[in-house]
């Protein structure tokens, strides 16, 4: 079981109800805070509009990973993870963001 999210009792409860899952991700570029070639997150699913991304084997992602404990979720109620779209508004601003430290 994945471990206990950084979340006030009342969510860990909702959070506890659903189905957790762990998903290894291969990484084809990271901007901050990883450096592994794979990683396991924690991920769950749920009725509620906010649960994560339902992981597809074969598919390319844009992850917000959170870590707690050396441990990563992707980011708890609301991520902004989602399928990789190189279009994005998220994606240019991180893109953007990344040249500007790789230059500092």
């Amino acid at each position: 079981m994945p471990p206990k999210l950084n979340v006030s009792p009342t969510i860990q409860k909702m959070v506890d109800s659903t189905k957790r899952y762990t998903v290894r991700l291969r990484i084809e570029k990271n901007f901050k805070g990883v450096s592994a070639n794979e990683i396991n997150l924690f991920a769950f699913t749920s009725d509620s509009g906010c649960s994560s991304v339902m992981f597809t084997q074969g598919e390319t992602y844009l992850i917000y990973a959170a870590r707690k404990n050396g441990q990563l979720s992707d980011g708890g109620v609301c991520s902004r993870t989602a399928k990789f779209d190189k279009t994005s508004i998220q994606y240019r601003e991180l893109e953007r963001s990344f040249r500007k430290w790789s230059k500092s």
